[in-house]
Parts: C-alpha cells; structure tokens; sequence
C-alpha cells in the first residue's frame, strides 16, 4: 500500500487464480471487504481474505505511487541483525537478516514419521560472517544459489550448540540488491567427520524391505506375503515394499579405524560421482553387491558423517 506493506492471506480459493494473474503482470488491485488480524506468532498484522471480499480492477488515481519503491523503502526501515551476533548468541530467536545464499551438495531427501520431506543445506553470508541455512520442501524453490536475500522474520535455531537459520510459513523472503564482498566460510560442524573414498574395506552389503508409511525396516520373516511395521503398525504386501541397500564400509583415520554406514541413497550419490570412471554400462539399480563393493572400493570421493555413523553428504574428494 502507499504507506505501508502487509502480508496477506487468502483463504478462499475461487480468488486464487485472480490472485495469481495479478502477481505475474505485477499489476495493482483493489481489495475491499477484508478484515486485519494480528499474527501471534510474527505480531506483525496481516490482511485476511475470505469469500466476502470483494477484489477489482483500481481506478488510476487510487494507484498514485511506486509499489517497488514502497516495497524497498519497506525493507529499509526493518531492523537487521548480523550473522555476527546470532553466531555469538545475542539476538532473538526470530530476525530479519539480508546475505547472499550459497548451496551445499545436493538436495537430500528424508523420511521421517511416514513422511519424505526435500533437504538443502546452504551457507548464508553478509559481511560479518557466514551461517548454516536449512531450506525445506517449498523454500528450496524461493531462492537460488549465489543470489542476496532479504529475509523477514526468520527463525534461529540452535542443534547441537551450533546456531543455524531456517525460515517457516511467516518467513517473507525477498530479493535485495545488497553487495557482499565477504567470501563464503566453511561452517564447520562439530559433530560431523570427513573421511575419503576409497575405503580400505567393506565390512558387509545388506538390503532390507522398510515400510511404506514409517520408512522403518521391516520383519526379515521371508514366508509372509503379507507384514506389519513394528514402528506404526502398518500392514502391507511385502512385493509393495521399497527395498533398501546399506553397506558397513571400514576407513582407517589417524592411528584408528572407524566403520561408517552408507544407505543407498548416497551410494547412489557415489555412483553419479564417480560413473564416469566406474563404467559398467549398469545402471545403479542394476549393480549387484559384488559391483557394489568394487565402487566402494575405487571410488573418489570425500564423504560427511554423523555422530550415528551414518554418511550424510558425498562430493569431490577434498585435498
């Protein structure tokens, strides 16, 4: 608006696609009937839209400023905190924040609680310093790497001990023509170890049939056709279930050995990494536990992995 800017919510769908063609033309729209409720959980207000709102075309005289200018001039006076001072622990746990997003790896994709959720770990920096930043599902979509954003009302969080950013359903995120200078830092993690591929060993390859819902494993009982999940109880046909493959893998670091767990979704990270050197003319899904041991066994690569000995991330292999 020509004094301030709000966000708004629909909750009445036949709007939706006038919504969305306004959006895509930027053009302006006169919305009458709304009412104004403050949100709890960023106490800013809002504008809620429902089936007796009434949208329309403005009249030109009621559009008598620059809605870009507005908009940025917006963003100026929001009061920005520095990686600096969440990193050292004295902002709150909600902050506008400004800094250019850098992605890490890939997207990961997890399971948890019968539901596959889309991971991307990414470093955020401004001219203090660097920070963690977790994008999930939707999010990913809303930014791209080595772009600046201006972040409103995003939430800290701390695992560990260790302070990183994510954003959730009130967070507004916006392009900003911020400069950074500053090169990106490695965030070191604590509580996750490197080690290099090839691995001096593999201690075994195993599959295993997880449950459809809870992703859990399942009952090695061959002779039913028909197995109930441990986890959450449910029931399913065992040719429905989706197969897993793990492999214990054995790396010697320093003056002691330790065995990591690799699961097939980063072994087939692994592959796509190193297919160029270890062609078979296989598919992943193709590769017996044989072909498996062997890429285990050649591979390139530098992997991370946690306190559970599970590998999280596989890239280029480090110097």
């Amino acid at each position: 608006m020509k004094d301030k800017t709000l966000r708004a919510v629909c909750f009445s769908p036949d709007k939706h696609k006038c919504f969305k063609a306004k959006s895509q033309s930027s053009s302006p729209l006169k919305i009458s009937g709304y009412r104004v409720k403050r949100n709890i959980y960023s106490d800013t207000d809002e504008i809620h839209i429902n089936k007796r709102t009434k949208l329309a075309d403005p009249n030109p005289q009621d559009v008598d400023f620059n809605i870009a200018a507005q908009q940025e001039a917006t963003e100026d006076l929001v009061t920005l905190t520095s990686v600096k001072n969440i990193v050292k622990g004295t902002s709150p746990n909600k902050v506008n924040i400004a800094g250019r997003v850098t992605f890490q790896n890939n997207p990961e994709i997890l399971h948890s609680n019968g539901k596959t959720l889309t991971k991307q770990e990414s470093t955020l920096t401004d001219e203090t310093g660097s920070i963690r930043l977790v994008l999930w599902e939707n999010d990913i979509g809303k930014v791209k790497s080595g772009n600046n954003y201006h972040f409103i009302s995003a939430i800290v969080k701390s695992f560990q001990q260790q302070k990183y950013i994510t954003l959730n359903r009130h967070t507004v995120t916006n392009t900003t023509d911020i400069q950074i200078e500053r090169n990106d830092e490695e965030i070191v993690d604590k509580h996750v170890n490197k080690v290099n591929f090839p691995a001096e060993g593999v201690s075994s390859v195993s599959s295993y049939h997880c449950c459809y819902k809870c992703q859990s494993g399942l009952p090695s009982d061959i002779d039913r056709r028909i197995i109930q999940c441990t986890n959450c109880g449910f029931s399913q046909l065992r040719q429905k279930c989706k197969k897993r493959t793990f492999a214990k893998v054995l790396f010697k670091k320093g003056d002691d050995n330790v065995t990591i767990n690799i699961f097939d979704d980063k072994l087939f990270d692994l592959y796509e990494l190193n297919k160029t050197q270890y062609d078979h003319g296989k598919s992943f899904g193709e590769l017996t536990d044989d072909d498996i041991i062997e890429l285990l066994l050649t591979a390139e690569a530098t992997v991370c992995y946690n306190s559970k000995k599970s590998v999280i991330s596989v890239k280029q292999k480090s110097d």
